[in-house]
């Protein structure tokens, strides 16, 4: 008897298999999907190279060779470059043998990649280029009229400090920069480089991040951005708990345009402590202050300061990130709930969609305020709140029947940082059981996902689950991890 007809899966539509593949599925699994056979390979392969990070070295200190074959696949096929939207270029290295590594400026496959709307430079990736191909490269950055360009690492500074006038004028037209300037740039080699963009940015810039040193700060300062929605101010090492000169006089000149704000209050990582910017009585807070204000991340007294000042902006945050690090753990609990009694005084934030509360230097001894500190938010945000961000050091346990007040949760985020991983006893490689996220999907009818996000911890992996809801009931899955 002839054995029943396999059905003829490429035969499907191109337009289904994309909307297949558009759901979450691991790059890992996407690629070796993309193995199986030609049909699939040029269905799948657009995506892969949609978000392409290109490094020189891998994690063992030896050469990344196979970024010379990427660049080579790039050069002799323009359609595929076409699909790229966003490129990394890591050039970090560790190893003394540098030189050793592939070339990451390699201009016959950057000029095909004429869709990209977002370029990240890590390190000095002119380290073994010639300054006709620098300037090459710049021209290339400046002709893509980019949505982003990121500079999140101070390393880059060889690569700007080379640049003249001119070729730093055409870093400057992205509506989106990203700019850190590190603890070895305190010398303010970079000052000059940073005033060429900042002022040659000013008429186009609707986003900037800045993070550095008060010299570098001050060179912000100086400048208006009449278009500026989104701002982010990092000060490193000059301060902790402060107003840098210069700060509210800017603030004030481009308070009424300002949708997000981000003044640097913590980093969970033990590596890394950057300073937060405070407010104080010269900065000018008042009801109207930010009327445009949706984002803010910032240190928890400066909540506490926009509600005592009955700014109208707090009604209309959708997205608040906070906390009290960088004190003496004792101070920790009573930052936090003088924020929540000034905001409790002004009344209930009705459009939060996501809050990340920071509480990861709570002592154990503290753990008991737990509950009461989650209930004090959900009388503040809980019938909107969609997105958790927030660490919950309950002795490992998960309270489900905390979540009750949050109706409308969909996302749960846990930071799963070394100091975390400390706090709730358990291991780098432990995860909670699918039943303790079972049972939280139960209390809230509307969670999709719970996530555990070791981003801060070598070598691990996101834990992700997700909850799936049918005529059939309720099944939670862990599908990464």
């Amino acid at each position: 008897m002839a054995s029943a007809q396999q059905p003829n899966w490429l035969s499907l539509p191109v337009e289904i298999w994309l909307r297949i593949l558009s759901l979450e599925i691991l790059l890992r699994d996407l690629a070796e999907f993309c193995l199986t056979c030609s049909g699939f390979l040029s269905i799948t392969r657009p995506i892969l190279y949609r978000y392409l990070t290109l490094t020189a070295e891998k994690r063992d200190s030896t050469p990344n060779l196979a970024v010379t074959n990427t660049f080579a696949l790039l050069a002799r096929d323009p359609d595929l470059a076409l699909t790229v939207r966003e490129l990394t270029l890591d050039s970090h290295s560790k190893s003394q043998s540098y030189s050793r590594n592939p070339d990451l400026l390699n201009l016959p496959a950057l000029r095909n990649l004429t869709q990209l709307k977002c370029v990240t430079l890590i390190g000095d990736i002119s380290r073994l280029a010639t300054r006709t191909t620098v300037a090459h490269f710049v021209e290339i950055l400046h002709n893509l009229h980019l949505d982003t360009l990121r500079f999140p690492s101070p390393n880059v500074r060889p690569f700007i400090l080379a640049l003249n006038p001119a070729q730093l004028a055409q870093l400057a037209n992205p509506r989106h920069l990203v700019l850190h300037a590190g603890q070895a740039d305190h010398n303010a080699l970079l000052v000059p480089q940073l005033n060429t963009i900042l002022t040659t940015a000013r008429t186009s810039l609707t986003s900037l991040s800045l993070t550095g040193r008060d010299v570098h700060l001050s060179v912000l300062f100086a400048v208006h951005f009449p278009l500026l929605r989104s701002l982010a101010i990092i000060n490193l090492f000059d301060i902790q708990f402060s107003c840098p000169p210069g700060f509210n006089a800017f603030l004030s000149a481009h308070h009424e345009t300002i949708q997000e704000l981000h003044l640097g209050y913590t980093d969970r990582s033990n590596k890394r402590c950057p300073a937060t910017i405070l407010f104080d009585e010269a900065s000018g807070l008042r009801p109207e202050f930010l009327p445009q204000l949706q984002v803010f991340r910032g240190h928890c007294s400066n909540l506490e300061m926009m509600a005592s000042a009955r700014m109208h902006c707090l009604g209309n945050l959708r997205e608040v990130t906070t906390g009290s690090a960088l004190q003496e753990p004792r101070l920790v609990i009573a930052d936090i709930h003088r924020m929540l009694d000034a905001l409790e005084a002004v009344g209930p934030l009705n459009a939060l969609e996501t809050l990340d509360c920071d509480v990861f230097q709570w002592r154990r001894e503290e753990y008991d305020v737990i509950p009461t500190f989650v209930n004090r938010w959900a009388a503040l945000c809980g019938p909107t709140l969609k997105v958790w961000r927030t660490l919950l050091p309950n002795q490992g346990s998960w309270p489900a029947e905390l979540f009750t007040a949050f109706p409308h949760l969909r996302s749960i985020y846990f930071p799963r940082d070394i100091k975390t991983l400390s706090l709730l006893d358990i291991s780098h490689r432990a995860a909670v059981p699918d039943e303790e996220v079972r049972k939280i999907a139960e209390t809230c009818t509307a969670l999709e996902e719970v996530n555990i996000v070791s981003s801060l911890v070598d070598d691990e992996e996101d834990i992700c689950w997700k909850v799936y809801r049918s005529v059939l009931g309720l099944d939670v899955r862990q599908v990464s991890g």
